[in-house]
């Protein structure tokens, strides 16, 4: 990693702060995993969860999180550290983590990070788990309609739509509809 690369991308002052934040999430997060015997992360792995860290403790605090909450919800589930990177780099709390261990059987390990990472809650694991009785025959509409939700509102709105809409059509007129409210967009089509 040549953090060297970034710095005509970013003022003096910012770049400050994305280094500090960056080092401070490596201490933590090198602090942390001494605590756990699996799974292991690489210095490597924790430069790149840290890599670009908003805030030191995001990243930090969701690679913690995500080890501490899926190997007592899934003490079977042997998570790669590559998905711990997917799922944990850039995040700016826990909440990526507590989406991946609410989305328990939703998907492949690489699903599952790619719904959760930059989640601000579980609402994106609790969308894709009403899309699959809404949008039942479409598997690959799950995550483009829950990707950054914060709520069961899309989902709920793509059950509602009118039945002549494709499930595409669906997945577009309901992206980021509110868990209240979440007829809105419908009732803008009448």
């Amino acid at each position: 990693i040549n953090p060297n690369q970034y710095v005509d991308m970013v003022d003096d002052d910012n770049f400050v702060s994305f280094a500090t934040a960056a080092t401070d999430c490596f201490a933590q997060l090198v602090a942390d995993m001494g605590q756990f015997s699996t799974p292991r992360l690489s210095y490597a792995h924790m430069l790149h969860i840290c890599q670009n860290a908003p805030v030191a403790a995001g990243p930090a605090n969701c690679t913690s999180h995500v080890v501490t909450a899926v190997t007592r919800r899934e003490p079977h589930l042997k998570l790669s550290p590559e998905a711990i990177v997917s799922l944990c780099q850039g995040a700016l709390s826990p909440a990526p983590g507590d989406c991946f261990a609410e989305s328990k059987g939703l998907g492949s390990l690489e699903d599952r990070a790619l719904l959760c990472n930059s989640a601000v809650n579980s609402g994106p694991s609790m969308c894709y788990r009403r899309a699959t009785s809404v949008l039942k025959n479409h598997p690959e509409e799950h995550r483009a309609l829950c990707l950054m939700a914060d709520s069961e509102g899309p989902a709920e709105c793509a059950a509602a739509a009118p039945h002549y809409l494709v499930a595409e059509e669906k997945v577009h007129l309901c992206t980021n509809a509110p868990v209240t409210g979440y007829n809105d967009p419908i009732k803008c089509l009448q």
